[in-house]
């Protein structure tokens, strides 16, 4: 005789009462809900780091663009952005008392910054020290560049400040190998720690990429403006007039040279994409469809970079007669297509694998 479960024998003596589900039934309804709010509170706090990163990566492209804009043009891009941040502080001391006491305050922060970083683990950290150490006279000296003119025979100020810009990127690339190698070696690295590292490194490779288009690219675009107007004053000396064919040309130039880095901002937002799904599985069934999704935008970059400085130099030729300035040179940039070739050549090995592994467990 089947016997009735007690929560719905209940209800039988009330017509109006709505038979209850039994509690295990309940309690596996409540283990779904629990687990979906959980699955979209990821998925929120996974919106919100995605909105903060690209967020900082907006910000970032407009100070690089500012400092470009305000950033003497004979110092070249070697000096980006310090003789930006220079220049900035020595018209914020010029501008009062006031002003003076915050460029100070300013100056000192960013001299001490690594070196309070370094503090709080000195046996680790301790290449910010020196950076520190370099910082502070070279940013000084890049606030007063004729001091250190004076000093050097006479040089002129935009080689001084080239030579500055140069050093301090040497000592920071110098710390930063320094600190990545002490990392490694202190710390037993598995697969979670590897993807988080590949997180980083592409965070701040998305960085270099800004910083070389709305940065150094668009100094550099200042730079060859200036010296067509220094080489062309006859021609106008208010505005372009007949230079506007150069002009426009130097800008598209600027342009097919920044695409590469502009296209490899897509392909790393795929790897990021690729390194979260594996973090949560390495083989889970999505991953070879994002895999491949990657790897044809890869290939699709590096095909897109090629032709389009072809096509730009044919354009150029055509129209040589009425420019001033030519790129004679193809400027392919290297680096930038070589990472969309290693992405394709990544994203490839990695759909393979996923794919072999559901080969593997379809014949099991």
């Amino acid at each position: 005789m089947r016997v009735l479960q007690p929560d719905i024998i209940e209800h039988f003596g009330n017509a109006d009462a709505v038979p209850q589900l039994p509690e295990r039934c309940l309690s596996r309804k409540a283990g779904i809900v629990r687990c979906c709010l959980s699955k979209i509170r990821k998925d929120v706090e996974a919106m919100k780091r995605f909105r903060v990163f690209y967020g900082g990566l907006a910000g970032l492209a407009a100070a690089c663009a500012l400092g470009a804009w305000f950033a003497p043009v004979e110092a070249g891009w070697l000096a980006f952005p310090w003789v930006s941040i220079g220049a900035g502080l020595r018209v914020l001391s010029l501008s009062g008392s006031v002003g003076n006491v915050a460029a100070c305050g300013l100056y000192a922060l960013l001299c001490l910054l690594p070196a309070g970083i370094a503090l709080r683990d000195i046996r680790h950290h301790w290449p910010l020290v020196g950076f520190s150490a370099v910082l502070g006279p070279a940013l000084y000296f890049l606030i007063n560049p004729g001091l250190l003119a004076q000093r050097m025979g006479g040089l002129p100020q935009e080689v001084v400040v080239a030579m500055l810009g140069q050093l301090i990127w040497a000592v920071a690339l110098a710390c930063a190998v320094w600190l990545l190698l002490g990392a490694l070696h202190r710390r037993s690295l598995n697969t979670s720690s590897l993807l988080h590292g590949m997180q980083i490194g592409l965070c701040l490779l998305d960085g270099a990429f800004v910083v070389s288009v709305f940065g150094v690219g668009l100094l550099d675009l200042r730079g060859q403006i200036a010296a067509v107007r220094q080489a062309n004053t006859m021609l106008d000396n208010t505005a372009f007039g007949t230079l506007n064919p150069t002009a426009l040309f130097l800008v598209c130039g600027w342009l097919v040279q920044s695409l590469p880095a502009l296209l490899n901002l897509g392909i790393v937002h795929g790897l990021l994409q690729l390194v979260k799904l594996a973090q949560a599985d390495r083989f889970a069934p999505g991953m070879a469809q994002a895999a491949a999704h990657c790897g044809t935008l890869a290939g699709g970059a590096a095909a897109v970079d090629v032709t389009v400085q072809a096509v730009f130099l044919a354009v150029q030729l055509c129209a040589a007669g009425q420019l001033h300035q030519l790129n004679s040179g193809l400027h392919i940039a290297l680096l930038p297509i070589l990472f969309a070739v290693a992405a394709l050549l990544f994203s490839r090995w990695l759909a393979e694998g996923c794919a072999l592994r559901e080969e593997n467990e379809g014949f099991i």
